[in-house]
């Protein structure tokens, strides 16, 4: 993963993956709390909103960024059986070829065909009550390349299932620690935290 900025196009960092509160590029890591924004640091933003189309609203349900170092870090600690899971599970059900022909392209200047649907099932996001999207990053820049991607409610639910006790209990703790409450006193699922594969 860390090497796909080789031959992947590099575009400004999109307004969607910074923070919420400032508007602005995430500077630290949520794990070491190391600076981001050094050019070549690698780094993952992962963000879930949650829409209320009645309304025309959408809220930040969570978002944070990750160096690289502490995202695979965090992966390897994840159970080889969710893992081997997750990516038979990927590979089954995401176009990969098509993803990586987008990036690939003259170098193209706007992300949105990565965020218009979900990178899953294929649905609209217009269509989507809630969606989370992880873009890889480099400094202040956007690595196009099978990221970013988008995925919808249904997929998440998909993968949840797919998880072992052991990683959720991970992916629980991860949530505690950087984002206060606990698993049964949170209405967000255990399963909505995407282990970055």
């Amino acid at each position: 993963m860390s090497d796909t900025h080789l031959f992947s196009p590099w575009v400004p960092l999109p307004g969607v993956f910074g923070s919420h509160e400032t508007g602005e590029p995430f500077e630290r890591c949520i794990e070491c709390d190391c600076f981001l924004l050094e050019p070549g640091t690698e780094y993952i933003v992962e963000k879930a909103f949650r829409c209320y189309r009645d309304f025309s609203i959408s809220d930040t349900v969570f978002e944070y960024a990750m160096c690289m170092e502490c995202a695979e870090e965090m992966t390897n600690s994840l159970s080889r059986e969710s893992l081997g899971r997750l990516e038979n599970y990927f590979s089954q059900n995401v176009n990969l070829r098509e993803r990586l022909s987008w990036a690939t392209q003259d170098r193209p200047s706007d992300p949105g065909q990565w965020l218009s649907s979900c990178a899953i099932k294929g649905t609209s996001v217009e269509d989507l009550s809630e969606y989370q999207i992880v873009g890889h990053c480099t400094g202040d820049q956007l690595v196009l390349s099978i990221f970013p991607y988008l995925i919808g409610g249904e997929a998440l639910d998909e993968v949840g299932v797919l998880l072992s006790n052991k990683t959720l209990d991970i992916l629980d703790d991860f949530g505690g620690r950087h984002f206060g409450l606990p698993p049964e006193f949170s209405d967000l699922p255990r399963t909505r935290f995407m282990p970055v594969l």
